[in-house]
């Protein structure tokens, strides 16, 4: 592993066909496997909480770029295969992303709403976890507490505030349920 002058781990990052260094600030207990592909913006990234990327993790940004991390005290886990696409992904308790999951571009993914609501509603902080082969469109909020199941796909403009089954289609604001998808065994959303 490579290190800059600061200590930060050197990764190297495929962009547009080439592979070229890119310096993560992660704490130690952070790791990231294989090649990360960039394409279009620079991300944004935040991690001074643990973030776990996995192989094949692609970072598309070419109308607005993706932030994602972890706030200290936070962790974010990223499965193999996964495509974020312009998005803002941030978790201040845990956010897992299984594998071969998409995020569309205007997406928001946060595990705590950050500020009292009033003097009598302190701010929210619950986990959230999106399932294995699932798809999340364009702008969509998915609020904290909420758990996707695999396979689901969550249809754009969405306001996900409850969680999905497995195999279902939702769609709306707030969510709710379309139909279920038919996926047979081994399919895979996302190569």
């Amino acid at each position: 592993m490579n290190f800059d002058r600061t200590g930060n781990r050197i990764r190297w990052v495929k962009r547009n066909r080439y592979s070229i260094p890119f310096t993560l600030r992660v704490k130690a207990s952070s790791r990231v496997r294989g090649l990360i592909s960039v394409q279009g913006r620079w991300p944004i990234f935040s991690g001074l909480g643990r973030v776990e990327i996995g192989r094949g993790f692609i970072v598309e940004s070419h109308q607005f770029p993706v932030e994602f991390g972890a706030t200290s005290g936070g962790q974010l886990i990223i499965g193999d295969g996964v495509h974020f696409n312009g998005c803002s992904i941030v978790a201040r308790a845990s956010i897992t992303i299984g594998d071969n999951s998409g995020i569309g571009d205007f997406t928001s993914v946060m595990d705590s709403t950050y500020h009292d609501l009033s003097s009598e509603t302190a701010s929210r902080t619950e986990p959230i976890s999106i399932g294995s082969n699932v798809w999340i469109g364009r702008s969509c909020t998915i609020l904290p507490g909420v758990s996707i199941g695999d396979n689901s796909v969550v249809a754009s403009n969405s306001v996900v505030n409850k969680s999905v089954p497995p195999n279902t289609l939702v769609g709306g604001v707030p969510a709710r349920f379309i139909k279920t998808l038919v996926i047979n065994e081994g399919w895979v959303r996302l190569r």
